[in-house]
């Protein structure tokens, strides 16, 4: 409203102010200066008829000035269409409402032009330039190539991580100015990075799980993350973009947090084993015992035996954080080891009432895998019984194995709970839970670990999932020979 009041002249404001003080004037001098009656009530009159004239205008004046606030509202609110109507007889509000009529116009016009991208080459340069001034000033490095490799953009945080200025680096192939090094020291060819990218069309990524190192120009090592992407113009070039970020910050926390779960499952272990040890002597003479102890007993060795679990799975995790999950690959019947839990497992099974599927190759004829018994026995154990957990009573598990070129698959399905889709991606996270497991007992680390034991034993695991339908676990292992009676698919026991 200050700023309408700035657009009328002075010349509105004095006339009203005559006309209110003259109306006032003339009535006063009629009332006491008068002497003829006919003049006082002349006066009177008069003087009415200038207050009713003046505060007329006035009133005029402010549904204008509320007008004119309308018409600026519709204005920030976007609508640029709609006709400017202000029915005043103040030459200065016309002016106004002429000046409001343009503006819309103009920034009607300016809207079209942004829409159509007919933008002027000097707006775009603007846009342009406060763009790259931002990207300049972050603190992720920034660079760009074109279709040969070459470097087309450089910002400054890229030369405080390479140790090269941005002149230097601007106009040369990349390989010459970035060095990659992966977790394990190998060289890593930034251009071979860009034509997977290029072959596949998707971003690629390296996160805190599979970082790299930044070689400096004076030989100094920085762990990055790294995001890859590619984009087009309408003249079918293409650039490559890299954004790296520093993630040394990161990794000493992931460090000191993995040597505390590894040193507070250390200090647990022993106070487990005492209470292992004073379960087992009770045990002896717990027939001695009445039987409302007896249950308590019962109730405190199972507690026993979860965290006893937990602190060897925390453990685990520790070392394989540590890349110290030790296993020993060697050949290996998958017949024996999956028949061996299953007869483990058979107990908990009947249990439940469940029927179990056994479609795994029988040990006489079953292939030769390369593995470690003792952990194929932790993934299948890990495995059945999840199954068996998140499974109904009278539900079926399915066992199954099959040749696929130079590995063995196996799959253990269910026709439990399932997992959720927007819930699968976090399957393999530490201590992660869907929303519908967290009734049952269980850690969230068992997953985690199944994962880290096939990659040390070079196989790979997924699964797939529906909600309320049931879920696959697949996991697979390098073959040493394939029988010929092992090609063909085992009949259910």
């Amino acid at each position: 409203m200050k700023g309408i009041w700035k657009k009328l002249t002075q010349q509105s404001i004095y006339i009203l102010t005559f006309l209110l003080l003259g109306g006032i004037g003339v009535i006063i001098y009629g009332l006491y200066y008068a002497r003829d009656t006919r003049l006082h009530e002349a006066s009177a009159a008069v003087g009415t008829g200038l207050i009713v004239i003046s505060a007329s205008l006035m009133f005029l004046l402010v549904k204008n000035l509320f007008e004119i606030e309308s018409e600026m509202k519709r204005i920030i609110a976007g609508d640029l269409t709609s006709v400017v109507r202000i029915s005043s007889p103040y030459a200065e509000i016309k002016y106004i409402e002429e000046t409001l009529t343009e503006m819309k116009q103009v920034l009607w016009e300016r809207e079209q032009k942004i829409r159509t991208g007919s933008l002027t080459q000097e707006t775009l340069s603007l846009i342009l330039t406060s763009v790259e001034s931002v990207v300049q000033n972050v603190h992720d490095a920034i660079l760009a190539t074109d279709d040969n490799s070459i470097m087309k953009f450089f910002n400054k945080a890229a030369g405080e991580l390479f140790g090269v200025t941005p002149a230097e680096a601007v106009g040369k192939r990349v390989g010459t100015i970035v060095t990659l090094l992966d977790m394990n020291d190998a060289p890593i060819s930034l251009e071979h990075v860009i034509a997977e990218v290029r072959a596949s069309g998707k971003e690629k990524h390296f996160d805190i799980k599979n970082y790299l190192f930044a070689v400096r120009r004076d030989g100094l090592k920085i762990p990055v993350g790294l995001t890859t992407s590619l984009t087009g113009d309408t003249a079918g070039s293409t650039t490559i973009v890299f954004v790296f970020r520093n993630i040394s910050a990161e990794l000493e926390i992931q460090k000191l947090r993995d040597e505390f779960v590894f040193i507070a499952a250390h200090e647990l272990r022993a106070p487990v084993a005492v209470i292992t040890g004073y379960l087992e002597l009770i045990s002896e003479e717990k027939t001695a015992l009445p039987s409302q102890v007896l249950q308590d007993f019962e109730n405190i060795k199972a507690a026993n035996l979860r965290l006893s679990a937990l602190v060897d799975d925390l453990l685990e995790v520790a070392r394989a954080e540590a890349n110290k999950l030790m296993v020993d690959v060697k050949p290996l019947n998958s017949g024996e080891v999956i028949q061996e839990v299953l007869k483990q497992m058979d107990p908990l099974f009947a249990k439940k009432k469940q029927k179990i599927v056994d479609l795994s190759f029988p040990p006489v004829s079953s292939p030769v895998i390369l593995s470690d018994p003792q952990r194929l026995r932790e993934v299948l154990l890990n495995l059945l019984n999840n199954a068996m957990k998140y499974t109904p009573e009278n539900g079926t598990i399915t066992i199954k194995q099959y040749v696929q070129d130079d590995v063995m698959v196996t799959v253990i399905s269910d026709t439990g709970i399932g997992i959720p889709e927007k819930e699968q991606k976090n399957v393999f996270e530490r201590f992660w839970r869907s929303e519908k497991s967290r009734s049952f007992e269980g850690t969230g680390l068992g997953l985690f670990i199944v994962k880290q034991l096939m990659e040390r034993m070079n196989g790979k695991i997924w699964f797939e999932s529906k909600d309320n339908a049931g879920t696959s676990f697949f996991f697979s292992l390098p073959l040493v020979k394939v029988n010929v009676s092992a090609a063909q698919p085992p009949t259910q026991k």
